[in-house]
């Protein structure tokens, strides 16, 4: 809740700012081992460099979900808005996709695995904890920038090929968001905000994140076809949270906090 709360802070006071004070550049080059560990990469863009990434990890490869430690969605189309309970403005969906994903889901929370988003798997994971989504923002979608992990307060640059992106709420816990203001429009069925044009000065684009009731951690950009660091970094963070979701009781404490401090 801490690391909520320090986001708004910092997405609020980032104007004009290039560079955050004290923040150290993200220089791990070693990955994390996952030894023992399987993972169920389902179909979607990079696949093959997604398998890639989790066996450099030390994940072998689950055939299904039973079967499976971790359960991985990646990139591909958008997420049908009807989903979120949104009329479609700008996005571009495969139901078939959406309903298989989302029955895989539903399998991987009854046997409480661990689920991992890459992008489009981002997105999809935070609409199934209630997540809200902008249908369309500016400026991301090929363009690599620099982001802030908001627990370790370091910066590394990620790759970025997304036309949408995860909206804000109090029961997400926000790993990491862009050093600097990216996006200067965002719209979804209901809001059309265009920074700097008198409805807002700045908005959270949010970059990493986590819902600890559902196991669920996702990046909205792409490790598997990024930077070593950005590998090593989206893999680390896979880890602690895997390490803390371990504990039953430790996750209990944990979704207990950040029920309160959504109050």
């Amino acid at each position: 809740a801490q690391k909520h709360t320090y986001c708004r802070a910092y997405c609020s006071r980032r104007d004009g700012v290039s560079k955050k004070d004290g923040t150290k550049d993200w220089e791990v080059k070693t990955f994390p081992k996952f030894s023992g560990k399987k993972a169920f990469v389902l179909p979607g863009a990079f696949y093959g460099q997604c398998v890639l990434l989790m066996a450099e990890a030390g994940f072998s490869k689950a055939d299904n979900v039973a079967d499976a430690d971790v359960v991985v969605f990646i990139g591909g189309e958008d997420v049908n808005p009807k989903l979120y309970n949104q009329d479609n403005v700008a996005s571009g969906f495969d139901d078939a996709r959406d309903a298989l994903e989302v029955e895989i889901y539903n399998r991987a929370k009854e046997l409480g695995k661990v689920c991992f988003g890459i992008c489009r798997g981002a997105q999809f994971l935070h609409v199934m904890n209630g997540g809200l989504l902008w249908q369309d923002v500016n400026h991301h979608a090929g363009r690599s920038h620099s982001i802030i992990d908001l627990d370790e307060d370091v910066r590394l640059t990620v790759t970025s090929l997304h036309h949408q992106m995860l909206q804000d709420n109090d029961t997400l816990e926000v790993i990491a968001v862009t050093e600097d203001q990216i996006a200067t429009t965002f719209i979804d069925a209901d809001l059309h905000i265009n920074l700097g044009k008198g409805n807002a000065d700045h908005e959270i684009e949010i970059e990493a994140g986590c819902y600890h009731g559902t196991k669920s951690f996702f990046v909205q950009g792409h490790p598997e076809v990024g930077s070593l660091y950005y590998k090593t970094w989206s893999m680390q963070k896979l880890q602690d949270l895997m390490q803390e979701w371990e504990s039953p009781a430790k996750l209990t404490e944990i979704v207990k906090g950040m029920s309160v401090c959504a109050v």
